[in-house]
């Protein structure tokens, strides 16, 4: 595969393993607008950007309270300790670090929340630079995040920059921004998706 001297990843699915407290969380912010949610819905909406989920469930009225309801839900001592690092993600963070390259997240997620998992982790160290979707105006499939991150990264937004994702939104994000992007379909959900694909992130290292 093509080496970039930058490489951008998404945190939820991509890089860290989530999915059993998306269930949790997303109930949370159901509960508080008077609604229901199952634990697959929940493993499903982690997919989509807060703002896309409440265009489609019919929400944006209440949006404020969904989104603080989730943002408590994430910070939950039981949610930061289940959120695990995928082992292929942490062999490969660790080789490209080595290799000297610059090393991001973007994430629909929020930074703080990323932040947390990561001091939990004691993975403080591996990114240069965390962005989350509280600091961006435009979630994906907009490229704000991306662009956001090379700017803090001090590069440009090229094709010498791989976003790795694990949705087709991630992939339009990518397209958006002007950098290559990269899918790990670890549910495979996107098989039919034409895209540039890895099996597991050990790939990006050859």
């Amino acid at each position: 595969m093509k080496q970039y001297q930058t490489y951008i990843f998404d945190f939820d699915g991509t890089t860290f393993d989530s999915a059993s407290t998306m269930g949790p969380v997303f109930r949370a912010g159901f509960e508080a607008i008077g609604r229901t949610c199952t634990d697959e819905q929940g493993q499903e909406y982690m997919h989509h950007s807060i703002e896309a989920l409440a265009k489609a469930e019919h929400f944006e009225d209440r949006f404020e309270e969904f989104i603080n309801a989730v943002a408590v839900a994430l910070d939950w001592p039981e949610t930061i300790a289940a959120t695990k690092v995928f082992p292929d993600a942490e062999e490969a963070l660790k080789e490209l670090r080595k290799r000297g390259k610059k090393i991001g997240i973007m994430s629909g997620n929020i930074t703080s929340h990323i932040n947390l998992v990561l001091r939990n982790l004691k993975m403080e160290d591996a990114f240069d630079v965390v962005v989350g979707s509280d600091l961006i105006q435009h979630p994906k499939p907009a490229p704000d995040g991306i662009l956001l991150a090379c700017e803090r990264l001090g590069v440009k937004a090229d094709r010498d920059v791989l976003y790795i994702g694990d949705s087709e939104q991630d992939i339009q994000a990518a397209e958006a921004a002007g950098v290559d992007g990269v899918l790990i379909d670890r549910p495979k959900i996107y098989e039919d998706l034409n895209c540039l694909k890895v099996k597991t992130l050990i790939d990006l290292l050859s």
